[in-house]
């Protein structure tokens, strides 16, 4: 009889392990951070019934036959269910004893979590949000012939880097000798790679600047950049989760899935300002109104602003 008895105690124990085992798997799952209070409070009942276990096994009541009966039957105390606090119990004279504390040899050995903080609800989606902001780091911008990327994102904390490639005063100065000579045909010369490569290479000689394929595909980026698109925002119309670009005076701020950020993307003054604001104008075929206002749509973007002494520009992603 008590190898039946110890034979059932150990397979309730063995049971106790492997659920204990299935949910700490469970926990790992992405859906399991918005359960983790509950998961906790299953599992605190678990390590409580492992515990009420054990004390049965060492309070069992010694074997004594009935009157008139010659079977002998084995007498546990009753468990009943227990706060987190007490266990109540079934006394040896068989009454209900509510004052029986959880002992320390009770719970020797166990390891109990600490009790998480209570999600409060509705903030899940915010704290997954700021959770990527601090972590992201992506390419927004690729050259069409390698497909490799060409402007990567950083963003630390509430700042978003846009991290082109590097330009030095001597590149600097070639960019605007070829925008120069080619003024309108430079879309051309873009998609004219023969061309362009030879056009590079003779200057970067004369500059003393060692040419390569990665030197041209920089090069390129900046020639389409600056004189067929928006410019220093180009790379920041490329970033799906940006919803809204703001410019009021020189430095550029963004939404980023809702939340604002600033950026590292500053214009120089406010001509270099009403300089790209006169390139989109002249795109839309449209021009500034009262008080030298504008709003018209561009390239997938609600753009609003003023042009004239303080140049600004709000482009609301459509």
């Amino acid at each position: 009889m008590s190898e039946e008895i110890a034979f059932l105690i150990d397979e309730l124990e063995e049971t106790n392990k492997k659920e204990l085992e299935r949910l700490i798997k469970l926990m790992d799952h992405p859906l399991a951070e918005q359960n983790t209070y509950i998961l906790w409070k299953f599992t605190r009942a678990l390590l409580k019934a492992s515990r009420e276990k054990k004390w049965l096994e060492e309070h069992k009541v010694e074997e004594k036959p009935e009157e008139n009966n010659d079977e002998i039957k084995i007498t546990f105390s009753e468990p009943v269910k227990t706060t987190h606090d007490e266990l109540y119990t079934v006394n040896k004279d068989g009454e209900k004893d509510l004052s029986l504390k959880i002992s320390k040899e009770m719970t020797s050995g166990i390891f109990i979590p600490e009790m998480p903080t209570p999600p409060a609800p509705g903030i899940f989606g915010k704290q997954e949000e700021i959770r990527i902001v601090n972590q992201r780091r992506y390419a927004i911008v690729f050259d069409r012939e390698t497909n490799k990327g060409l402007v990567y994102v950083e963003i630390k904390g509430k700042d978003y880097f846009a991290i082109e490639p590097t330009l030095t005063q001597k590149d600097e100065l070639i960019l605007k000798k070829i925008s120069k000579k080619f003024g309108k045909k430079i879309s051309k010369l873009a998609f004219d790679k023969e061309k362009l490569a030879s056009l590079l290479g003779k200057l970067c000689k004369k500059e003393a600047i060692q040419y390569n394929d990665v030197y041209y595909v920089n090069m390129r980026y900046y020639l389409m950049r600056d004189n067929m698109f928006s410019g220093k925002i180009e790379p920041l119309m490329h970033d799906d989760k940006i919803s809204k670009i703001i410019c009021d005076g020189k430095k550029v701020k963004i939404e980023y899935t809702g939340i604002p950020l600033d950026t590292n993307v500053e214009y120089s003054d406010a001509d270099e300002v009403k300089s790209i604001i006169n390139k989109w104008l002249s795109d839309a075929k449209m021009k500034p109104g009262k008080d030298n206002a504008f709003s018209f749509n561009l390239n997938g973007f609600r753009t609003e602003g003023k042009t004239g002494e303080n140049p600004s520009f709000t482009l609301t992603k459509l």
